[in-house]
């Protein structure tokens, strides 16, 4: 009798650390999505007003693609506007 009862009560302290210990990994996951979630969006906004600035401040805005496409190789082949024959070599 007295080793059954030994038994109940060891086994009652190891579930009770595996409960805590499932409880406690719970715990850590749903905090590394929240701090996910967190830095994720946090990016995604910068990133969002970085594009909404450069599509307000782009030259290009509202040009055809014929355009688009000649302003590109006048790039390639002459350089960015607003560079010196010193800045190309």
């Amino acid at each position: 009798m007295n080793f059954i009862m030994k038994y109940r009560r060891s086994n009652l302290h190891s579930r009770r650390g595996m409960i805590l210990l499932v409880v406690m990994a719970v715990l850590s996951f749903f905090a590394v999505m929240g701090m996910t979630f967190i830095l994720m969006t946090g990016k995604n906004r910068d990133s969002a007003e970085t594009a909404q600035l450069a599509a307000q401040n782009s030259k290009t805005a509202g040009n055809s693609p014929q355009d688009l496409l000649e302003e590109g190789i006048m790039q390639v082949l002459v350089g960015p506007p607003g560079t010196t024959d010193a800045e190309r070599q």
